[in-house]
Formats: C-alpha cells, sequence, structure tokens
C-alpha cells in the first residue's frame, strides 16, 4: 500500500520533470546550431519541440535577456541504463525500469549523499525508482552517440524525446555525424578548472580532445577541439 501511494505521488510529478533537460549556452555549442535561423535567434519565445510533451530550450544566461540556445537541450540519449550494451532509445518514466534485464548491473553509487535524486529511499528497494539510472554507476551506461542524438531517440517519444527538423539538422540525427564545430574562441586548457562557483560542479579538461567526462562512458570521445 505504502508503495502504491509513493508510485501515485511519484507519477503525479512527471510534467514538471521535463524541465531537467540541460545545456551549455556558454561558449555557444554546436548543438546549438538553431539559434541561428530566425525563429530561435534572439527570441524570447522558442518554438516549441513536439506533440506528445511540448517544450522548449528557453533559457538565461544571466547577464542577458537572450541565451540562443537553440535545440540544445534535445540532444541526448534516451533510454540507456546502467550495464546495457546500448540504449533501446524508449521514452516512459517507469519505476525501477532496467533496459537490458540480461545485461544489467547493480549500481555502485548508493550511499544516499552521493545519489542526485531520491535520497531518502533504501538503496535496492521498491522505493529506489532510480536504481538503473546512469548517475548509479558513472561510466556504466551507452550513449547513442557521443554528441547526442536529435530528440534522444529516431521517433518522437515521451519525456520531450522530440525535435523540429530544420535546414541543419532532424529528429534521429547523430550529433557527431552532422554537427560541424562552431569556433566561438574561447580556449580550454588541459588540467584547467574551468568554474570554480562554490554552487556548480567544477569540471577539469583533462586532455586536449575531452572536454567533460560525465556519467557515460563514450561522451568524451566527441570531436570537441582545443578552440571551441
Amino acid at each position: 500500500m505504502r508503495f502504491a501511494v509513493f508510485l501515485l505521488y511519484f507519477l503525479s510529478g512527471l510534467t514538471p520533470f521535463v524541465t531537467g533537460h540541460g545545456s551549455l549556452i556558454m561558449p555557444p555549442p554546436r548543438n546549438a546550431i538553431d539559434s541561428e535561423l530566425p525563429e530561435w535567434h534572439n527570441e524570447k519565445n522558442l518554438p516549441m519541440t513536439g506533440w506528445i510533451e511540448p517544450f522548449s530550450c528557453q533559457c538565461t544566461n544571466g547577464t542577458e535577456f537572450f541565451c540562443n540556445s537553440g535545440q540544445s537541450c534535445f540532444w541526448f540519449s534516451q533510454g540507456c541504463t546502467i550495464g546495457c550494451s546500448e540504449c533501446d532509445g524508449l521514452g516512459a518514466r517507469i519505476p525501477h525500469w532496467d533496459h537490458c534485464p540480461t545485461e544489467s548491473i547493480k549500481p555502485t553509487v548508493n550511499d544516499p549523499k552521493y545519489r542526485s535524486m531520491n535520497q531518502l529511499a533504501e538503496a535496492g528497494s521498491p522505493q529506489d525508482i532510480f536504481f538503473f539510472n546512469p548517475w548509479r554507476a558513472p561510466g556504466k551506461a551507452p550513449v547513442f552517440d557521443a554528441c547526442g542524438k536529435a530528440g534522444g531517440s529516431d521517433v518522437e517519444m515521451f519525456n520531450a524525446c522530440a525535435y523540429n527538423t530544420t535546414i541543419n539538422t532532424k529528429q534521429g540525427d547523430l550529433g557527431s555525424e552532422v554537427l560541424k564545430p562552431r569556433p566561438t574562441g574561447t580556449i580550454w586548457m588541459a588540467g584547467r578548472i574551468e568554474n570554480q562557483d562554490g554552487n556548480i560542479p567544477h569540471y577539469t579538461v583533462v586532455d586536449i580532445n575531452i572536454v567533460f567526462v560525465l556519467l557515460t562512458r563514450n561522451y568524451q570521445k566527441c570531436a570537441f577541439s582545443k578552440r571551441l
């Protein structure tokens, strides 16, 4: 009964969670290439993406009214859980969902103080609904592409898995294949900590071709360069 109540509470909050999509805005990433198109450039009300769960990458950079994010927050990989050899692209929020039962592994991050969500749930219990999510075993989840897939999957899904077709890209495109470098003049040197804000994680450039080492094993293969 207690789990049923918890599940009902969880499902009731699905829509707000969609706002969790995020993207880099400074320096401007190649994923934001659509910001150069009239409908996305310096616009307060960006076009909504998709019809199942309409959403946009509307944001502010803190110093200017527009941040020109384009559709950058829609480049990601959907349906990827720890231990899987590949993502399945399925986009539904099902608690404790294992996308590859024959390959999955147990989480390596179980201490509540290191978990990013649902910290009050006992690790491995029915209430531990993010048991198989990538952040529970850093480096052990696959991705479709090092630079993301437009819309997160080949076809539109729930959880803002959608992408508006433009002259640049379309749903299902792989970032490393269709996104060209966007030189900005910003230089990140190897071994240097780029952000020292106490409220934001510190990211270090560990190699000239590796910008961020995040939770997935292939992210660092994205063809970034020294000069972004």
